[in-house]
């Protein structure tokens, strides 16, 4: 994959800045480093950066319950049926 990046959000950016912070924080507290290098690190301004989303069409979540496994069609119409976000359906909705 020579010549190609990917590209994160800037929330993706964001979060994965916090990870790290978070562990340099607790090396810290477990004295093997001495100090934060990244403190003064500002986090990325994600104003007006998010990707708009839409609900999928009548025809597209058809064709989804199609596609899917049982279990994975359980959490899709559970999901719409219920109004549960994604990030409350379960590991790797």
């Amino acid at each position: 994959m020579a010549g190609t990046q990917k590209r994160f959000s800037p929330k993706t950016l964001n979060d994965h800045l916090d990870a790290i912070r978070a562990l340099l924080n607790w090396m810290m507290d477990k004295e093997c480093i001495v100090a934060n290098p990244i403190t003064k690190l500002k986090k990325v301004d994600i104003r007006g950066k998010q990707a708009r989303r839409r609900a999928f069409s009548d025809n597209e979540f058809k064709r989804l319950l199609e596609i899917a496994n049982e279990n994975r069609r359980l959490i899709y119409l559970c999901a719409a049926y219920t109004g549960l976000p994604a990030s409350r359906a379960g590991p790797s909705a």
